[in-house]
Formats: C-alpha cells, structure tokens, sequence
C-alpha cells in the first residue's frame, strides 16, 4: 500500500466518524451560589472581587495581583495548549470535506465524547489501552475540572477523539497510538486522594506541580496528533524501526509526563501532611478548650456546693443538673425541656448524722476484702481519663450525640427526680462495634462531675476498656461486680460526714474466698448485703458503659443474670436511692430478659436518634 492511499484511507474514515458529533458549548463552570448570592443581594467595595482559587473577596488590586501569579505558574502549560490547539486544528483541516454539513469547533468538544470514541473504538478492537482509558475516564475528567478554564478540557477533548479516529483507520500506527493516549489516563491513576486535596489545598506548590504536569501531557497529545497529521502507515512503522527522532521524542515526552505525575503526587502528600498537622494543632486546641470548660464546671459546681453547709446527695444532682443545662450551645431540641426545673425537687435529707460502725466479724472485714478483690484504683482512674480525653478530642459530631444524651429529658429525670431507685438503658443507636462511643464519654463526664461531693457514692465501669477475657480473665460481669465493690467501700471509710462501715459478720471466710474465685452468686451476695446496709438516704450512681462486650456468646448468661439481679435490687430498694446508668453504643438486645418494666417508674429507656 502506498503512502497516498494510505493517507487518502486515513482522510476519507476520519470525515465519516466526524460527521457522527453535533458541536457542543464548552462544559459551564461550576457556580458558587453562596458568591452570587453575596454579589447579587449584597452591597460591595465597588473594587470588590471574588478569587475562586483562594475563595474569598478581595480588592481589585490584590485580585489583579493573584491572577499574574496565576497566569506564570500556567505560561508553560498555556503555551502548550495553543500548540496542541494548532495541531487539533491542522488534523482538521487535513480531514474535513468540502461537503460537511456541519463544522465542529474545537471549543465544543467534551471530554464525554472523547470517551464515546474510544467505547466504539473498543467495540471493534479489543485493546488494553481502549478498556485502561474507559476505567479510568471518571478520574481524568475529575482533573480536568481542576484546569483554569474550559479551553483545556475541550482542546484535550478534541486531541483524543481526533487521535482514536485517526488512528483506527491505519492498522499499523493504532497499536503505539493507543499506548500513547492510554499512557494519559494511566499517570492519574489513583488520583483521588491528590484532587481532593487540591481543591481543598491549593498551595503555590501543588499549582506549580499540577501545571507541569498539565504541560506535559499536552505535550504527549501534540506529539501524537502532529504524527497523525504527518505520517503514514509507511513512515510510521519506518520510524518505530529506525528509533526515529520521533519516537525518542515521544518516549521522553511520556517518562516526563509520568516523572511530574510522581511530582505531583509527592506534593499533595506534603500538602496532605501539613493540613493534617494543622488539623492536629486544632484538635488540640479544642480539646485544651473542652477540657478548660470541664474544669472550669467542675469547680464551679464545686463551689456551689461548699457554699450550702450540709448539702444532700440530691441537693449536689440539682447543681449538676442545672450546671449541664447552663453550659454555652444548650438547645432545647436535643431533649431538655423547659419546665425541667420542676423536676429538680429536693429530698428530705435524713440521718444527717455520723453513723456509728458496726462491729463486724474480724474474719471478714473491709481490709481483708479489698485484698482478695485485688481492686487497683489507677486501673479506674485510667479509664475515666482516656474516655474523657477522648472526648476532649473528638469531632464536633461525636460531642453532639454526647451533648444530646446529657441534655435529654430522660437524662434529667434520672439525675434530679425524687422518685428513688431507677435503671435507665441509654441505645446509642450508632455504630455497635464502636464500644468507646459518645455514651463513655457522657458517662465518664457525669461521673468525674459527681466526685465534686461525697454525699454521692459514684460507681463506674466502662465495659469498652475490658473487651479481652484471655487477657483480663475478670472482664465479665463477675469482675465488673467485684470492681464495684471495690469502688465502694474506700468510698464508705472515707465519707466525713457520713462514714460508714458495713457489718459484715454475716459473710463466712467461704464468702470472701469465692469473690476470688470468679463466682458471681457469692460476689452479688456481697454487693447486696453492703448496698441494703448503707443508711437510709444514700445516693448511689452506677454507670456501665457499652455493655455490649459482656453480651457475646461465652458471657452473656452470667451478663444477663446480673442484670437481673441488679434490676431486682433496683426495684426494690426503698430505704437507698440506687441509680444505674447502662450504656449501649448500638442497641441491647437482652434488657427485656432482665425482669423489670422499661414504663418510665423504675426504669426508662433513652433512644439516640441515628442522626443528631
């Protein structure tokens, strides 16, 4: 075949495919609604401009000022694209026909019907390079919507399907065409994570980078398109033979299309680097904030206190209440009522005096009890700290669902209403496996506010930070129950006012023994017989957070047989106020085993809607 019949077959395909395109606007750019809004309901400087790169308003001058900054970094690539655009424009001259019934603008091409040619060209050629351009087509528009106007995009546009017709009608050449035009796409792969930052990030650095880039594939598409123009399937196989100038050329232009793709990608990296480091030293303001706030409640609750002499249990719940309903941002639509301050009756203290101790059994006493619980109070304090911490620094939608649950009426019901004893199961209605959640961090808050005052006996356990039975064997209800005892009785000795020693004659050594053998019978007869002794008035909190990790198959018997239990003491206990805080980051899926009625006497059931 010779080069002029080659050429003529070359001509006569590509002015059949052209006819195939209607002309098409270049694609819009996207609109900021929130910028026309302002210029066209808003009174600005007259020498007012926005700059969509750095978006915000500025003076003209500064806005002149960016724009030649702008303009340099893009001269190179600029330049290149009038040269692709030339060399677009040449193919088309070479293959229209005098008889066209329409002339498509190179302005008009779009990147959709780039990719409409190469899903035909595959139809009848299966080739690599054709399926590579196709799976990664949605990247690649995604950066050219990064480019500084439309004239990129259309002219690329126009290069691709002008490249894939051309080279479809001349066999020899397709094959390191369509390599050619695959290589594009191919140096964008795994851009997701570089165009996010980039729109988010536009520092000098990255537009420089992104700019070479952009140059050098424009380049790469120029090489191509000038062959097409030029060549045959004669001087085209002769070059790749020979290592023609060309092919050295091209070769070069792609390694230095893939080399600033590396480039760019090592730029967003530091990019990526740097907001997160900006985004560290912002949490950690916010968390030094939160945790200020915290401080600053917790004394002032403290001081409210110390200024009532004699203050009851219930009297130290209502400043609670009150201090967790008075913090900045409180919205009446998470759940707090306005007629709450009519639940915050007050009890009649009772038996304000110091208690007389009980002479108990020296077999069993307090001492000889905390020893065989093996109770370490640093292992408490460690997890009350790292659930508050985590807190301090979690994201705003993370303190919003914590904020809900503090601030629902259910919430308030269970602090400050005089009704005694109550359960309440709080369903988190999130993330099941999430067992450090909003709700530790709530319970972790309440308690820490309530060590203010002795007159409350506060006990806590979070579940969350004791997930491992082959690594903590008592990370069961067992060892949950034996943690409380643990936290109750230093609490008992060293109350001022109202110090109190259980009698504890009625446990045999046998008793004591078994709460060191994982038996949970003999350690609830323990808890019960301290709880029922404890003078008349006395306020208990519990808090158990994410009992979810104690459901599982191997511990939810024994999980359940607790609850029950304590479920039983609960509403039964007249003489103590015993409260019970029980947390689930999901859902609980047993509590209707428990025997007791979530009607909103004994027991209530707080729901966190999903969405906050």
């Amino acid at each position: 075949m010779s080069f002029q019949s080659s050429e003529k077959m070359s001509v006569a395909i590509v002015r059949e495919r052209e006819d195939d395109f209607q002309p098409r606007p270049p694609r819009r750019t996207t609109t900021n609604l929130s910028v026309d809004f302002i210029e066209s309901s808003i009174s600005l400087s007259e020498d007012s401009r926005y700059v969509a790169e750095i978006d915000r308003f500025v003076s003209a001058e500064e806005a002149e000022l960016y724009e030649d900054k702008t303009l340099a970094i893009w001269k190179e690539a600029s330049l290149e694209l009038q040269k692709l655009e030339t060399a677009v424009q040449q193919l088309r001259e070479k293959t229209r026909t005098k008889h066209s019934s329409h002339e498509v603008a190179t302005s008009a091409f779009t990147w959709k019907q780039a990719v409409a040619e190469v899903n035909t060209a595959t139809e009848s050629y299966k080739n690599s390079a054709f399926v590579r351009i196709c799976d990664k087509s949605g990247m690649f528009e995604q950066w050219l919507s990064l480019l500084p106007n439309d004239s990129y995009s259309a002219v690329i546009s126009g290069a691709f399907v002008m490249g894939v017709q051309a080279a479809r009608s001349l066999s020899g050449l397709s094959k390191s065409i369509y390599e050619a035009l695959g290589s594009v796409p191919d140096v964008l792969d795994h851009a997701g994570t570089y165009i996010d930052i980039y729109k988010a990030h536009r520092s000098p650095a990255l537009v420089s980078k992104t700019a070479s880039l952009c140059r050098a594939i424009l380049t790469t598409l120029r090489l191509v398109i000038e062959f097409i123009t030029k060549g045959s399937l004669k001087r085209f196989t002769g070059a790749m033979l020979k290592g023609s100038h060309y092919q050295e050329s091209l070769k070069e232009s792609i390694e230095d299309m893939k080399l600033q793709a590396l480039r760019v990608r090592e730029e967003a990296g530091v990019c990526m680097q740097r907001d997160m480091a900006n985004l560290n030293h912002k949490i950690d303001t916010r968390a030094r904030q939160e945790q200020l706030s915290h401080a600053l409640t917790k004394e002032e609750l403290s001081l409210q206190i110390d200024a009532v002499p004699e203050a009851t249990a219930q009297l130290v719940l209502t400043h609670l209440l009150r201090s967790l309903q008075s913090v900045p941002g409180y919205n009446i639509r998470t759940g707090g009522p306005p007629h709450t301050a009519g639940l915050l009756s007050l009890l009649r203290s009772e038996d304000t005096s110091p208690q007389p101790s009980s002479k108990a059994d020296p077999a069993v006493t307090i001492e000889s009890l905390s020893a065989v619980l093996d109770f370490d109070p640093d292992v408490l304090q460690a997890d009350m700290d790292y659930c508050l911490t985590l807190g301090f620094r979690e994201s705003p939608d993370f303190q919003d669902r914590a904020a809900w649950v503090m601030k629902a009426s259910q919430t308030s019901k269970f602090l400050a209403s005089d009704t005694g004893s109550k359960l309440l199961v709080v369903n988190g209605n999130h993330d099941a496996m999430e067992f450090i959640s909003p709700l530790s961090y709530v319970c972790a808050k309440l308690a820490d506010f309530m060590s203010v005052s002795e007159e409350i006996i506060c006990l806590t356990y979070f579940c969350s930070r004791h997930t491992h039975e082959w690594r903590e064997p008592r990370a069961n209800a067992q060892g949950l129950l034996a943690h409380f005892i643990g936290h109750l009785l230093p609490q008992l000795k060293s109350r001022k006012r109202k110090r109190f020693e259980p009698d504890l004659s009625s446990l045999s050594i046998e008793d004591q023994s078994s709460l060191g053998d994982d038996d949970l019978a003999a350690t609830w007869r323990v808890f019960e017989a301290i709880i029922r002794q404890l003078p008349r008035g006395t306020v208990v909190v519990c808090f158990i957070d994410a009992l979810t990790v104690f459901e599982n198959t191997t511990r939810r018997q024994d999980t359940n047989l607790f609850m029950k239990k304590l479920s039983r003491l609960i509403r039964k206990a007249k003489k103590v106020d015993l409260r019970c805080m029980v947390t689930y980051p999901g859902r609980s899926n047993y509590s209707a085993m428990w025997g007791i009625d979530f009607d909103g006497r004994c027991a209530d059931k707080l729901e966190v809607p999903e969405y906050i």
